[in-house]
């Protein structure tokens, strides 16, 4: 959630690296932005969650996404004829391009 919100939320003005371009910058500035976050006092990080949580429901059109101790699900968008079918997950192998697939190859097996 704290990493979800680091990602998300930008003060106005504010840039962040690119991550397709600077990973290695991008992850330091969200790992300072996570530490910046986790370290607010309880009243203002609830304040801040409530506002991403309102801009998420802005971008409800289809579906929801969630968090849960397994990661991101989808969710039907509530009074849609979908509303009755079960929460979604996909796996993170449906997120990387197929091009980075290649370029990692498979990976190496550890044990006997």
């Amino acid at each position: 959630m704290i990493g979800g919100m680091a990602a998300q939320l930008l003060r106005i003005g504010e840039q962040a690296p690119d991550p397709d371009r600077d990973s290695l910058n991008y992850l330091e500035w969200l790992k300072g932005r996570m530490q910046i976050i986790s370290a607010y006092p309880e009243s203002e990080f609830l304040g801040l969650l409530a506002m991403r949580h309102r801009g998420n429901k802005l971008l409800t059109h289809f579906f929801s996404i969630e968090e849960s101790e397994e990661g991101f699900i989808a969710l039907p968008h509530e009074g849609s004829e979908a509303e009755s079918l079960p929460p979604a997950r996909f796996p993170v192998s449906a997120c990387v391009s197929e091009f980075a697939k290649r370029v990692g190859g498979k990976p190496a097996k550890y044990g006997g």
